[in-house]
């Protein structure tokens, strides 16, 4: 302060009268004034940093009210513009009009220099103290100013560049120029001026911050001229909803530019929470509540899955695949839109083991069947269906289904070409994922073929025949760990072939059952009769299996027993099935080795399921042994199938349909 006030003094008191007292030369005359040009430049580099201080204080220190932490206006600026002169009180010099933490601590610093109690609010002792302060300070323009009156010689006083025209704030003023001059033939040369100085004009950028987000950066200060760019970072969970600039709403951006700043401005942005649709698709015959509802970000919604009397959950569907068919099912953390849906099965009362799925009706449509007559799942769980009838009867293809019975695609048609079928019987799922058919073709076709899973031809091999690998008709296929290929063949024999088609091995031979009038190739164990039925030997077998572990289960139809065999064809244990003398006709394993056979006959049409050794472990249908269409009764049951869950699938071959079961 007394520094300024000093300086100020000094101007006024620069060159007294008297050098102007006598006349003077021309030459002389430029002399003094290069002299008063220097020292008038001298100060002009002072007061180009003291002139904004001194206008600070003489303006800014006009408080009217009192000021404490957490006000907002133009005042408490002002007071900061006072501040941010001295730098040993508020070394930090920020200016945004906001009176925070660090103007609260600098008006503490200067109250205690000043005598004032340290208090940190500007209130009326502190300001009674600021208007002392602006009282003592002498203007600097006005000093400037009789600078300029004192020291223009005589005889100069009008001319223009005398009275030079007010320049900005913080702009340092420009000296005029002298020009040349000639006296007693002496020619003086021209005095340049010297050119204003311009001064810095800072402007400031006010960021309002909103809630559930952030603009970055905070409220800032900007040079004249300058560019500012902030960017707009939502919460978690959070979107930008409208960005104002100026009190002007600039839409969804994610950044502002400032550019060419040449006055005050001000930022904000306002946030929403992000919401994701469940869609809910009502089935007949039930109800899912709530319906259709929208869940904010990292939401939870639980949803209740109600069956119309008499039906039950067969399926329930979340974003299009299938879950446990359960009353309840809760979306947690939801993060993205989703689906939920549901299908309901009538409740029937019966004695058999209910299924939870039948899909199916008579007909060539898709999803229709004309007598289903092999099945299998694949690693996957999609199911593969074969239809068949005698020569050119039938729809002689496959279908795929997904393990809820969503129809996936199908190939196939009546014919003796390529990917065509005649009376097809028998189904395998390679360890390869590819799919192999008995094409029988009433034993005109008698070849297997091999496709990929979405029904691609691969290749096919085998003709009508006695030789080694010639075939005589199909009655069933399957496929072991390694990737073999079993076929039951017409002419009761098993026969071994590599995937691509190479001939193994076969062996079996017929043996009618024992006490009919004519037995027919059946041994004489010890040679003295009677002919009985050998191990190895079968009578119109329709079925085949082999387990993870290579062993080999054949379906000995007419002869109602199953056999098992090693992978090389030596006999291992054999058992009759229950009800016998029903015909064995359908045979699979499961994943731990248990074995499934159906089985048809006096109206005893079921599915059996035993140990690996032949212990009766469970049945579905016939009980109270009858046949029929309601759920869990079967008509003709040629062919079963397990999935790796264990779940049971059925070829429910005179309904037209497919039953699945639980284990």
């Amino acid at each position: 302060m007394k520094k300024i006030i000093t300086l100020a003094l000094a101007v006024l008191l620069i060159l007294p009268s008297q050098i102007f007292a006598s006349p003077v030369t021309i030459e002389q005359l430029q002399e003094q004034i290069k002299a008063l040009q220097a020292q008038i430049a001298q100060m002009s580099a002072e007061l180009s940093v003291t002139k904004k201080d001194v206008a600070v204080i003489k303006e800014e220190l006009r408080i009217t009210k009192t000021l404490k932490l957490g006000m907002s206006d133009e005042e408490v600026k002002k007071l900061q513009e006072f501040l941010s002169t001295m730098p040993n009180i508020y070394p930090e010099g920020m200016v945004t009009g906001y009176f925070g933490s660090l103007t609260e601590k600098a008006v503490k610093k200067w109250q205690e220099e000043n005598g004032i109690e340290s208090v940190g609010i500007v209130g009326p002792k502190t300001r009674a103290k600021l208007g002392e302060l602006s009282g003592k300070i002498p203007s600097v323009n006005s000093s400037m100013e009789g600078l300029r009156a004192t020291t223009t010689p005589r005889g100069l006083e009008n001319r223009e560049e005398n009275h030079p025209t007010t320049t900005p704030s913080g702009t340092v003023p420009a000296t005029p120029a002298i020009p040349a001059s000639r006296d007693n033939g002496t020619t003086t040369p021209a005095t340049p001026a010297i050119p204003a100085t311009p001064g810095h004009f800072i402007y400031t950028i006010t960021v309002t911050q909103g809630t559930n987000g952030i603009i970055s950066p905070e409220t800032t200060s900007v040079v004249r001229g300058g560019n500012q760019t902030f960017t707009i970072t939502p919460d978690v969970g959070y979107k930008i909803s409208n960005v104002i600039v100026d009190g002007a709403y600039q839409g969804i951006i994610p950044s502002y530019t400032f550019t060419s700043v040449t006055t005050n401005h001000s930022i904000t942005a306002n946030y929403e929470r992000i919401f994701y649709s469940i869609t809910v698709t009502q089935g007949a015959n039930g109800t899912i509540t709530p319906d259709t509802i929208s869940v904010p970000y990292g939401g939870s919604q639980m949803f209740t899955i109600t069956p119309a009397t008499g039906y039950r959950i067969s399926n329930l569907i979340v974003d299009g695949a299938n879950v446990a068919a359960t009353g309840t099912y809760a979306f947690t953390n939801v993060m993205a839109a989703h689906t939920l849906s549901a299908e309901f099965i009538i409740i029937l009362t019966s004695a058999y083991p209910l299924p939870i799925l039948v899909w199916g009706s008579s007909g060539s449509e898709n999803g229709q069947f004309n007598l289903p007559v092999s099945i299998a799942t694949d690693r996957d769980g999609n199911v593969y269906v074969v239809e068949s009838l005698p020569n050119s009867y039938g729809n002689n293809r496959v279908q795929k289904f997904d393990s809820t019975g969503h129809f996936i695609t199908k190939w196939g048609n009546t014919g003796t070409g390529v990917g065509q079928f005649l009376h097809p019987q028998g189904i395998a799922m390679g360890s390869d994922g590819n799919v192999y058919i008995g094409d029988t073709g009433d034993y005109g076709n008698s070849r297997i073929q091999k496709f990929d899973a979405n029904g691609n031809f691969i290749l096919s091999w085998g003709t009508l025949g006695t030789g080694n690998g010639q075939i005589i008709g199909i009655h069933d296929i399957a496929a072991d760990a390694v990737g073999n290929i079993y076929v039951m063949a017409a002419n009761h024999k098993v026969m071994k072939f590599s995937g691509s088609g190479v001939f193994i091995k076969e062996w079996g031979s017929y043996c009618a059952a024992p006490g009919g009038d004519s037995p027919f190739n059946c041994i004489d164990p010890d040679g003295d009769g009677p002919l009985e039925l050998g191990d190895g030997q079968f009578a119109g077998a329709r079925g085949i299996a082999v387990d993870t572990s290579g062993n080999v289960y054949v379906a000995d139809t007419s002869n109602h027993r199953v056999q098992k065999f090693d992978s090389t064809g030596t006999f291992i244990t054999k058992w009759k099935v229950v009800n016998a003398p029903v015909q064995i006709v359908g045979i699979n394993t499961d994943a731990i080795g248990n074995v499934y056979v159906t089985t048809i006959g006096d109206a005893k049409d079921s599915v059996q399921k035993y140990t690996s050794n032949g212990v009766f472990l469970k049945r579905w249908g016939d009980s109270p042994s009858v046949r029929g269409n309601g759920a869990g009764q079967f008509s003709d049951p040629l062919d079963v199938a397990v999935d790796t869950n264990g779940n049971i699938y059925v070829a429910d071959t005179n309904n037209s349909r497919i039953q699945k079961f639980t284990p």
